[in-house]
Parts: structure tokens; C-alpha cells; sequence
């Protein structure tokens, strides 16, 4: 699925890249945009430090899943590690993510 996506993400890998050393949070209508992208990744931020302190005994890697599935279905729908994915989209949003990205940082050494 991430390759179907690569031409996509070429287009947004300086962005993507900027993000990674700067983050700021401007609203914006353009979903793609520099702004939409730091306030996505502020959002993420903040749903992995609310599962890092809810489940301080899990992993680094569970916590990163945890955070990852909370961004999509809500940190209130996460309640074990078992089923961290349970009320995501499709069942396995958090896993479908970290096998993206670590697709495109191996595949096409998308490193920002």
C-alpha cells in the first residue's frame, strides 16, 4: 500500500522533512500544507505524551502504537495493548502507519 502512495509523498517530502526540525501551528484549509502538517504532528505529540502517561509500563514501541491508534479513534478508545487497534479505521490503523513508515525510511530512504 505505501508504494502506491510513494508518488504522493515525493510531492510532500520537503514539507514532511521541515516538520521533522520545526514544528508551529497555523490553521489553514489546504490539508496538504506546511501548517496542516505541523498541527497534525502537535496533535500526534500530544496523544503519545496522554498514552505515555496513562500506560507509563509499556514499551517505547507500545506507547508509540498506543499514540498512533489514539490519534485516529481517541485516547478515551484505548484500553490495552492488546486491543490498541480495535477501534481504529479498519482495525489496524496504528499498524498500517508504522509498516508505511518504515517502508518509506527503508524502501526509498525516507529519513527527514
Amino acid at each position: 500500500m505505501a508504494e502506491i502512495d510513494l508518488e504522493d509523498m515525493e510531492k510532500y517530502k520537503s514539507i514532511i522533512k521541515e516538520v521533522a526540525y520545526r514544528r508551529g501551528h497555523i490553521g489553514t484549509d489546504l490539508w496538504a500544507s506546511k501548517e496542516h502538517i505541523c498541527q497534525g504532528t502537535d496533535i500526534l505529540i500530544n496523544f503519545l505524551l496522554r498514552i505515555k502517561h496513562t500506560f507509563p509500563d509499556w514499551s517505547r514501541e507500545q506507547q508509540l502504537k498506543g499514540g498512533i491508534a489514539a490519534y485516529n479513534a481517541g485516547d478515551g478508545n484505548i484500553d490495552s495493548y492488546e486491543t490498541v487497534d480495535s477501534k481504529t479505521s479498519n482495525g489496524d490503523f496504528s499498524n498500517d502507519v508504522i509498516a508505511r513508515a518504515q517502508w518509506y525510511r527503508t524502501t526509498v530512504a525516507f529519513n527527514p
